[in-house]
């Protein structure tokens, strides 16, 4: 059975920790501190221990991983700058494996060296095709939907909380401000974008379900990115539910399958 993104990670890093790592420290952040710099080569790999860290990609998407976690593999691999930001947020426990570390460990134990190269690759091949997490769940509203998905979302809290959530710059910021929903990913607002953005995550078989509170009686400039939206969704079997009324079965559904 082929192992998801988080059980990919989960084995990597533990693989490090068990196999590599013998007296390295680890260390607290105090406060937020960037521990790669998008476009810039990543002397190191960081092990993200506890806490979470916040990935800003080139294309305006930020996401929030929990560990455990791997950062800098991409750059690893491909000897190319990196092609994210990444910030510890405060509390997190990092360890960062230098690239002279990691040679070092290549001539002496080549065998392990490449399992864990290999390993790496699966993660950052999935990544570079804009997968961070299993199974999201979008949660979009056009503004004068807003106060109707925040009362769904707050009642359906405890089953939200069970899933990856992406949403929209403006009506996840809503969600995190009003409800304390976390936010695994952030994608651009609907006129800049938003919509086709999670889109390609459901080309890409990377979201379970979408509710989509749209306001039929009133015209948008990015109609045809709604529009294109639900279509994405209609081919590859998706449910996306547009009403109240949907998107609470949705939800109930989803409730029962966590």
């Amino acid at each position: 059975m082929n192992k998801t993104l988080a059980e990919q990670v989960e084995v990597v890093v533990s693989y490090l920790l068990r196999e590599f790592i013998q007296g390295d420290t680890s260390r607290r952040i105090v406060g937020r501190e960037t521990l790669i710099h998008l476009r810039e080569d990543a002397p190191s790999i960081w092990l993200l221990l506890e806490g979470c860290a916040e990935v800003r990609l080139v294309s305006g998407e930020v996401l929030r991983v929990a560990a455990p976690s791997v950062f800098g593999e991409i750059s690893l691999l491909s000897s190319n700058p990196a092609i994210a930001n990444v910030d510890a947020l405060p509390e997190s426990l990092v360890l960062a494996i230098s690239r002279d570390r990691l040679a070092t460990w290549r001539r002496e134990a080549p065998q392990s060296f490449i399992e864990l190269i290999t390993m790496l690759a699966g993660v950052g091949l999935a990544r570079s095709a804009g997968a961070f997490h299993d199974n999201y769940v979008g949660l979009i509203a056009h503004d004068n939907q807003k106060p109707a998905l925040l009362a769904l979302c707050d009642r359906f809290k405890a089953v939200l909380k069970g899933f990856p959530i992406v949403s929209t710059w403006n009506t996840g910021c809503l969600l995190t401000q009003r409800l304390g929903l976390p936010i695994a990913r952030h994608v651009r607002t609907g006129l800049k974008g938003g919509d086709q953005q999670i889109g390609a995550l459901v080309a890409s078989g990377q979201v379970r379900g979408i509710v989509f509170l749209r306001d039929p009686m009133t015209s948008h400039s990015h109609q045809a990115d709604v529009d294109a939206l639900v279509r994405i969704c209609e081919v590859f079997d998706v449910p996306i539910a547009t009403s109240r009324t949907m998107a609470v079965l949705l939800l109930e559904g989803l409730g029962r399958c966590a």
